[in-house]
């Protein structure tokens, strides 16, 4: 029998095999990791296997082979210029892996050891498991830590960590926008003999007991059970539960849906609909360690090659002709470290982000993280009824079809219109808050006339793109706060408006005589607006604070002209020829794309 000895154990929840007809259970050949050969053939990664028990009763361990002895960087980098430099060539760094695979009560789970995470493929495992097992043991108000994913046009990683343990509603939380990837906390009594004091719950759980090998299977069977519960979404005291909001997005569990999500998401990349689709690291990273990323080995080879950011255009301009959904998943992208660990790989799948909506339902999937959530339809509706809510300014002279070569030279000419009931602030930037903080109060202001009618300030972006949307709101949110609550700010939009003959403003702004417009300009006449779901979330927010300065918030829906439409369909066409030269490979029809 095994000594009981305090151990930190970082526990994993294999998923069930999808088809469940021919495999019970996963076996090595799916839950190690693989590597890519010279041929492109996949390969497990060198391990050495150990039953543990009587006939393995007791799990089986792998042991990375071999094991990994490098010199530190900073070794290198004065060791030529020492006298006997050769006497530090012992001077390495070693690391060991280990992973543990133990079945319990027909599921399997993985724990890992010093490394061990780099040898298990994470395909194979069950996505949060970690989080909900510590939603439902820890103390609601001593919380330590948690990490958190805010969706917007570049979505946020983020930890937050408080001096002493405290309630969620001291993190800050956007219950609204922020996903739960992680959280440490202290550990209820009647749950510290199995979990320890302290857990974290990201995917895994992480805990530190004292046990034996024997013993393990208690902590695996109650982790298990309190997976499984809802606990963490009891009301408490007729109050909401704290943790209500985390199931705003919830995973898909069927398989032939998310075959379906996936084809759609094909076929946006191979259209190039790349509108609410785009590029991240799926984990905190420490932006300091990094050399640069490469999207094929050749380019991760050429240190001059690396790029700082990933886009989804490079991505898939690096694509062979013949790749497929398959590919995305299969295929790594490279994030070079400029320290002795070399380099990490992640799925080009788990990379993407994508909101997809599919022809024959109405709900909206997201995918983060190599994994695809239904957002809950009570908050979809809810966000929907809110943007619906918002009134949409008649579209009407001095405003014109949109047939420019930039936003510029649109507001030039509105602002230029014989009614002359534009004044033109778009590029007069105001220095304020430091000489590095330049700010555009708004694109196209009008004063506010006799009678009932609101004056206006206009912020003008042409396109729905996720990133578009998230600088026109927040020029629109950050102008009227200055507005509302800085005179010095007055002072200087003052100025703008004086040397084109308009009336300033009082030194209190009269913020409940002006609308705060967002125009967009996108599609053509008698198109609806619409724009991406988590561009709804943050309009949203921006609205409430907006509105709470006393403006009213309005929409302004810009058609683009025939002819500028015709022409840009004529650049689309001509590049996808140009292509379809260089490559040999047929021009596929563009996909219908779902709002």
């Amino acid at each position: 029998m095994s000594k009981s000895k305090r151990i930190s154990l970082n526990i994993f929840l294999l998923k069930t095999p999808e088809d469940q007809k021919t495999k019970k259970i996963f076996d090595e050949y799916d839950y190690i990791q693989k590597t890519v050969t010279a041929t492109g053939k996949a390969k497990l990664v060198s391990t050495r296997s150990f039953p543990l028990g009587v006939g393995g009763e007791l799990g089986h361990i792998y042991i990375k082979t071999p094991i990994i002895k490098s010199i530190p960087e900073w070794v290198e980098f004065f060791v030529s210029d020492l006298p006997n430099g050769d006497e530090l060539d012992n001077l390495k760094n070693q690391s060991t892996s280990a992973l543990l695979i133990r079945e319990i009560s027909g599921r399997q789970f993985a724990i890992a050891f010093g490394h061990g995470r780099h040898l298990l493929d994470l395909n194979c495992i069950e996505y949060r498991f970690g989080i909900k097992v510590a939603l439902n043991v820890i103390e609601t108000g001593s919380i330590s830590s948690i990490d958190r994913q805010t969706f917007d046009s570049s979505p946020r990683l983020t930890k937050t960590q408080t001096v002493k343990p405290s309630a969620i509603s001291e993190y800050g939380v956007n219950t609204e926008q922020d996903l739960l990837k992680g959280v440490v906390g202290s550990v209820q009594s009647i749950y510290q003999a199995t979990f320890g004091s302290v857990v974290a719950g990201i995917d895994s759980l992480k805990i530190s007991v004292i046990t034996s090998l024997d013993k393990i299977d208690d902590i695996l069977k109650n982790a298990l059970s309190r997976y499984e519960s809802k606990d963490y979404l009891k009301s408490d005291d007729d109050r909401a539960s704290a943790f209500a909001w985390v199931d705003n997005l919830q995973a898909v569990p069927d398989h032939k849906t998310k075959i379906l999500l996936d084809q759609k998401l094909w076929e946006n990349i191979e259209s190039n609909n790349f509108e609410t689709i785009f590029l991240a690291i799926p984990e905190m990273i420490e932006w300091e360690k990094i050399s640069g990323f490469a999207y094929t080995e050749a380019q991760l080879k050429d240190p001059n090659s690396l790029v700082n950011s990933l886009d989804i255009v490079e991505l898939k301009k690096s694509l062979r002709s013949d790749s497929d959904i398959k590919t995305l998943k299969n295929r790594p992208i490279f994030m070079a470290l400029n320290t002795n660990e070399g380099t990490r790989k992640f799925s080009t799948y788990k990379c993407i982000y994508a909101e997809i909506k599919l022809l024959h339902e109405k709900f909206l999937y997201i995918l983060t993280a190599g994994n695809w959530f239904k957002v809950e339809p009570s908050f979809e509706k809810q966000i929907d009824n809110y943007f619906k809510s918002v009134s949409l300014q008649k579209y009407a002279l001095p405003f014109m079809e949109y047939d420019h070569d930039g936003e510029g030279s649109y507001n030039d000419e509105i602002a230029a219109s014989p009614k002359n009931e534009y004044i033109l602030l778009d590029r007069k930037m105001i220095q304020f808050g430091g000489r590095h903080s330049s700010i555009e109060v708004c694109d196209l202001y009008k004063t506010k006339p006799a009678g009932k009618i609101s004056g206006e300030l206009v912020h003008v972006k042409r396109g729905r793109e996720s990133s578009t949307l998230s600088h026109l709101f927040a020029q629109g949110l950050v102008s009227s706060t200055l507005l509302a609550s800085e005179k010095d700010f007055i002072t200087q939009v003052n100025l703008q408006i004086h040397a084109q003959g308009g009336s300033p403003f009082p030194p209190k702004f009269p913020t409940g005589d002006y609308d705060v417009v967002f125009a967009i300009v996108d599609g053509a006449a008698g198109e609806s607006l619409d724009i991406p779901f988590f561009s709804k979330v943050n309009f949203r927010n921006c609205a409430h604070s907006i509105r709470a300065f006393g403006f009213g918030v309005k929409f302004l829906h810009i058609p683009e002209s025939a002819t500028y439409l015709a022409k840009s369909k004529a650049k689309k066409a001509a590049k996808a020829a140009a292509k379809k030269s260089a490559s040999g490979k047929p021009v596929l029809p563009t996909a219908t794309v779902v709002p």
